[in-house]
C-alpha cells in the first residue's frame, strides 16, 4: 500500500489549483495529479484543508473511492484534515480529545494491513498549553496501540524539528525560540520514539538533509531554507514492512511538500 501525506494549506487554495470550471471539475493539470501519476498512491491524506462542511463535496471530485474528513468547528477557514483512499477502510474517527477534536485535526482509519492516523498538530506559537496536552494524548494513544499486532502508521504535519539535520540553520535549535524548535517539543517527540516508534524516513536516510516546509513569506523554498516537520512514525518492529519512503520535494502547490511511504 502506498500512502501520501500532504499539508496542502487549503483545499480551495489558488496555489493547489485542484478544481476548475468554478469548482465543478477536478484539474488534471494540478500538482496533485502530477503527484498521483508519479507516486501512484492508494491513499492520500490532506492536512489544513481549511474548509467547512459545505465544501466536503469537493473531495468527491478527486480520483479516490473512499473518504473521511473533519472540518474545524472552532472557526472558519482553519485546520481540517481528510483521508482519501482507493482501498476500503473502517473509519475510527478522531483522537480522543476532551474537545471532541473541535479544530478538526485528526483522522484515524483501519485497513486490513494497518491502522493509519493522520494529524495536523497544533502550532505552539499561541497554543503552548494545548500543544502540551495534544502531545500527551498522542503519546498515550500510540502507547495503547503497542498492544495490537497490526502495523501502525502515525503521520502528518507534526510541527516539530527533531534533529539538527532536519533544519537548514542548526543554530535555530540551539536558540529554541521558534514554534517547532522548542526543546520541550523535541523532548516530547523523542518520548514517542522511546515507546517503540521510529521516524522511518530518518531511519533509512541517516545522513541526508531534506525538508518538508519552507516559509512562504521569505520565499525560503528558492534557497531550500526549510524545516522537516512532516513525518511517518511506525513501530520499530515493523521496519521490515516498509518498502520505500520519500520526501516528495519535486511537488509544489503548498508551503509543504508531500511525504510518501510504501508498506506491505
Amino acid at each position: 500500500m502506498k500512502i501520501i501525506g500532504w499539508n496542502i494549506n487549503g483545499l480551495r487554495s489558488k496555489s493547489m489549483n485542484l478544481f476548475k470550471n468554478k469548482n465543478k471539475e477536478y484539474n488534471n493539470e494540478s500538482q496533485l495529479n502530477y503527484c498521483i501519476e508519479k507516486y501512484k498512491p492508494d491513499v492520500v491524506c490532506f492536512g489544513e484543508t481549511k474548509c467547512q462542511d459545505i465544501h466536503i463535496h469537493l473531495l468527491d471530485l478527486l480520483p479516490f473511492k473512499y473518504k473521511t474528513a473533519i472540518c474545524s468547528q472552532a472557526r472558519k477557514g482553519y485546520s481540517g484534515v481528510c483521508i482519501l483512499s482507493n482501498k476500503e477502510f473502517t473509519d475510527l474517527g478522531s483522537l480522543e480529545l476532551n474537545d471532541n477534536d473541535i479544530e478538526g485535526r485528526s483522522r484515524i482509519v483501519e485497513f486490513d494491513n494497518c491502522i493509519l492516523i493522520y494529524v495536523y498538530t497544533p502550532n505552539s506559537g499561541a497554543r503552548y498549553d494545548y500543544r502540551i496536552y495534544w502531545d500527551n494524548v498522542v503519546k498515550d494513544y500510540l502507547e495503547k496501540l503497542n498492544k495490537t499486532d497490526k502495523m501502525v502508521v502515525y503521520c502528518g504535519d507534526l510541527n516539530v524539528v527533531h534533529e539538527y539535520n532536519d533544519i537548514y540553520a542548526p543554530y535555530t535549535l540551539d536558540k529554541g525560540k521558534l514554534p517547532g524548535t522548542l526543546l520541550e517539543e523535541r523532548i516530547r517527540f523523542k518520548n514517542i520514539l522511546n515507546i517503540g516508534y521510529i521516524d522511518i524516513w530518518r531511519e533509512l536516510n541517516a545522513n541526508i538533509q531534506k525538508y518538508t516546509w519552507w516559509d512562504p513569506r521569505s520565499k525560503a523554498r528558492l534557497s531550500n531554507s526549510g524545516f522537516r516537520i512532516d513525518y511517518f512514525l511506525i513501530k520499530e518492529k515493523d521496519k521490515k514492512k516498509v518498502l520505500n519512503t520519500q520526501i516528495c520535494d519535486d511537488i509544489y502547490g503548498s508551503d509543504h511538500c508531500p511525504i510518501y511511504i510504501e508498506i506491505l
